[in-house]
């Protein structure tokens, strides 16, 4: 009401941040998403880049933002980390478990790839379903289920658990149920130990929804979580009922 904000945004902060943080290694180099460059991050400064977006607007403002990875007035994304699809697929994932409303730029489900405009307005091959990557369409399928299957994904609390080594970690939490995310962009698997103080009593078992797993906390923290390169897990809390 002040007018020195908007009330909600297309969210391209979170499109730059995740595009920085999983495609750090085959960014092109000089990209720009508009008049912004794309930067190589770390976990640690992805984390703080993703912090400093939360702490913009109040929460009900943040679980409306347009969450996107790319649009009518961008590169595609793929284009823009060099068609590397690991990177698109953890920018999907993240897309799909972070706060806010994601957008899929038609197309993107199928791995179109272009420069900016005019290139990025090329028409949906309809037509020609021999054009589609279907492994990558089945992909979305899946983590669109995900969010949609898991309401803590959607409208939970959010806390970052953990920036380092190439694996960052947060929880989304409701009261019936707590949601544990760990992205691990590293070229080889990785095994994270995650403090998760506060979420569970000791003993608690979270139990994997994307990727699978079991694990217990012990000394308020998940131990030995291991991900497979350049993906994700989502551990869901058992007592609260793992949805497949």
């Amino acid at each position: 009401m002040q007018g020195d904000q908007f009330d909600a945004v297309m969210n391209y902060p979170f499109s730059r941040a995740v595009l920085g943080f999983c495609g750090a290694r085959t960014l092109l180099k000089g990209a720009r998403q508009g008049s912004y460059p794309l930067i190589p991050m770390t976990a640690e400064s992805f984390a703080r880049h993703i912090d400093e977006i939360h702490s913009w607007y109040d929460w009900q403002v943040t679980y409306a933002q347009l969450n996107l990875l790319d649009s009518h007035d961008t590169a595609r994304a793929l284009w823009l980390m060099g068609e590397d699809q690991s990177a698109l697929r953890l920018c999907v994932l993240c897309q799909m478990t972070m706060p806010g409303a994601p957008c899929i730029y038609y197309g993107d489900e199928i791995g179109m790839s272009a420069a900016q405009d005019p290139f990025c307005h090329a028409a949906f091959p309809w037509q020609d379903p021999s054009q589609w990557d279907h492994d990558l369409l089945a992909f979305y399928r899946r983590a669109i289920a995900l969010r949609h299957h898991t309401p803590a994904l959607r409208t939970g609390t959010f806390q970052h658990l953990h920036a380092r080594d190439g694996g960052y970690a947060f929880a989304r939490t409701l009261p019936g149920q707590c949601a544990v995310v760990i992205v691990n962009t590293q070229t080889r698997a990785a095994t994270f130990d995650v403090d998760v103080s506060g979420l569970a009593a000791a003993e608690t078992i979270f139990e994997g929804v994307w990727n699978q797993g079991r694990y217990a906390i012990t000394q308020q923290r998940l131990h030995g979580v291991t991900i497979p390169a350049r993906e994700a897990v989502v551990l869901v809390r058992v007592e609260d009922g793992a949805v497949r």
